[in-house]
């Protein structure tokens, strides 16, 4: 919705446009932004849970690394497609549909985390982004990334030392430079600045040596703690032992498919003895999620045992851990 003040004076007339405004109702924030592609006119209207806003903004303890965690989120998807079906860019051209989602993210006015949030930094999610109506260079970069994911349009991120911007496979700016990944050619697109040409690298960064960062299903899986205790045991006996696991999602996407390879071996001079070999199947850990496992199993204990933890999944990153143990180990005869 673009609102508007008319001032009359000496029959001139002059627009004073708002062209992002946000207004609650009924726990829904309803967004209106508007904004000029290749001199046309063009609009938004949007609605989206005021919660999920409030959970982006309150938790971010799981946020950290991983650019990924911001455009992929699982949260959001539904606000992003609609995002799409108002920017109306599915039954455009390729080309045309990635220069009408840029202009729409180039529209948001630039301000530094400083500036806009009191914090020398501050990645916003999409959605606080949307609601915000601002952000740096970072957080229009993922607004951008997650239109264009949402698209399907074949994209990378171009990050500097101090800048993060996108590059997308298109023809629009075939005759610019590209960045080129894996036998492709990505072109930049500047989020900040408003109607920026894609392919125009700004003159700071033309030359510099850039990381791309490809776009990442895998979320970035944790496993911050292990810990093991067992009861006393005699050396005839098997004792109970109780693993932990403290299991931390950043995301993106949930993981699944966990399995849990626990080898408990006994360590001597002359050979080494298996006293566990399990797998443990363990539950989907929610994007965002932190979580603690306890496993029990049972065990000979021996001196010098060393175990041996393997944790694999549908689609995360294998992660393994050999710790040494020293145990007192007990006899019927006593010390």
């Amino acid at each position: 919705m673009k609102r508007a003040i008319l001032f009359l004076l000496f029959s001139f007339v002059c627009i004073a446009t708002f062209p992002h405004s946000v207004t609650e109702e009924n726990g829904n924030y309803h967004i209106a932004h508007s904004w000029e592609c290749q001199s046309v006119n063009q609009s938004v209207n949007l609605q989206l849970d005021k919660h999920l806003y409030d959970y982006y903004r309150k938790d971010r303890s799981h946020v950290m690394y991983n650019y990924m965690t911001f455009v992929l989120s699982d949260y959001d998807r539904n606000v992003i497609s609609d995002l799409v079906d108002s920017l109306k860019v599915r039954d455009l051209n390729r080309d045309d549909a990635i220069a009408k989602a840029a202009s729409f993210v180039q529209s948001f006015p630039y301000a530094t985390d400083i500036q806009s949030k009191g914090l020398d930094d501050y990645a916003r999610f999409p959605v606080e982004t949307l609601v915000d109506g601002t952000g740096d260079c970072e957080d229009k970069t993922i607004l951008l990334a997650s239109i264009f994911n949402e698209m399907d349009v074949d994209f990378v991120l171009i990050s500097f030392d101090d800048h993060v911007a996108v590059g997308v496979n298109c023809d629009v700016a075939e005759t610019k430079e590209a960045y080129r990944y894996e036998g492709k050619s990505y072109y930049y697109i500047e989020t900040t600045a408003d109607n920026w040409e894609i392919g125009a690298i700004p003159e700071k960064y033309e030359g510099k040596n850039a990381q791309i960062i490809p776009i990442g299903n895998e979320p970035m899986f944790v496993v911050d703690s292990v810990g093991l205790k067992s009861n006393s045991s005699f050396v005839f006996e098997k004792a109970e032992c109780n693993l932990t696991l403290r299991l931390r999602n950043i995301g993106p996407h949930s993981a699944t498919g966990l399995r849990l390879h626990v080898v408990m071996t006994s360590e001597s001079s002359r050979k080494q003895k298996v006293l566990v070999d399990e797998i443990f199947t363990l539950d989907d850990v929610q994007e965002g999620v932190e979580r603690v496992d306890e496993l029990s199993f049972k065990s000979y204990i021996r001196e010098n045992c060393s175990l041996l933890l393997e944790l694999t999944g549908d689609n995360i990153a294998d992660w393994n851990e050999n710790m040494k143990l020293n145990y007192y180990v007990r006899t019927p005869f006593g010390n």
